[in-house]
């Protein structure tokens, strides 16, 4: 899975960067997941990795379950920091989840007719 901080998923990110955001404001950014692999990912489970103190809380507010191979799907994460944090925010996320391979069978059917 690669992450990309655009639609077009030409910019591939390692961390997510909030920035500077003034207290007691908001700020919410849409990352894109991108399945890179031959499997459908599913029962995915996005966790916020960072040196966030107690009172900081990045909130998931939209994350896709499942994707299909080749496909790309938003993640949305918002963050409002509280009135002591005085510094940018960077996180990386830990995304785990199952992998489930399809496999296609051709069957051919022989018609019989009965005399």
């Amino acid at each position: 899975m690669k992450i990309f901080a655009d639609k077009e998923l030409k910019e591939e990110i390692k961390t997510i960067h909030f920035g500077k955001v003034e207290a007691g404001k908001e700020k919410t950014i849409t990352v894109w997941l991108y399945n890179d692999s031959k499997a459908i990912l599913t029962n995915l489970k996005v966790k916020i990795i960072g040196k966030l103190p107690k009172t900081e809380k990045v909130e998931i507010l939209d994350a896709p379950v499942t994707i299909q191979p080749g496909e790309a799907s938003p993640l949305v994460l918002r963050w409002k920091p509280s009135l002591n944090f005085k510094q940018a925010l960077e996180v990386t996320l830990k995304i785990t989840g199952e992998e489930v391979y399809t496999k296609t069978t051709q069957v051919q059917v022989e018609e019989v007719k009965e005399e």
